[in-house]
């Protein structure tokens, strides 16, 4: 199923898998709903010393699940802003590019090497 839209509408929500990235990050499947243009817009425009306070912010609001664990054998981390500003950096980076609508899903990454 190809997740291409043109708007976002009301209670749309989205499932990606962030691959693992060795020695920096492990895997991460999230369910979200993307920002808006204007969401994306003011994020864009912030202070790049306050762009990590941002993104958190983003990510709060708009990640509806994560797979994500504080300990490797604790319990799935509950999504909030406190915990966002705690994310490894480039892991933050890549949620953020699905949230904006910059980067898409793996499966179609799979779909552009295929093509």
């Amino acid at each position: 199923m190809h997740t291409e839209q043109a708007f976002v509408g009301d209670g749309m929500e989205f499932e990606a898998v962030i691959p693992r990235s060795p020695g920096i990050h492990p895997r991460a499947a999230i369910t979200y709903r993307p920002c808006t243009a204007e969401e994306r817009n003011k994020y864009l425009r912030s202070d790049m010393a306050k762009r990590a306070s941002e993104a958190a912010e983003l990510i709060g609001k708009h990640v509806k699940e994560w797979d994500l664990r504080q300990k490797a054998d604790g319990p799935v981390a509950e999504v909030s802003r406190k915990l966002a500003e705690k994310l490894q950096p480039m892991l933050q980076d890549k949620i953020i590019d699905l949230l904006t609508g910059y980067a898409g899903s793996a499966e179609e990454a799979t779909d552009l090497k295929n093509s």
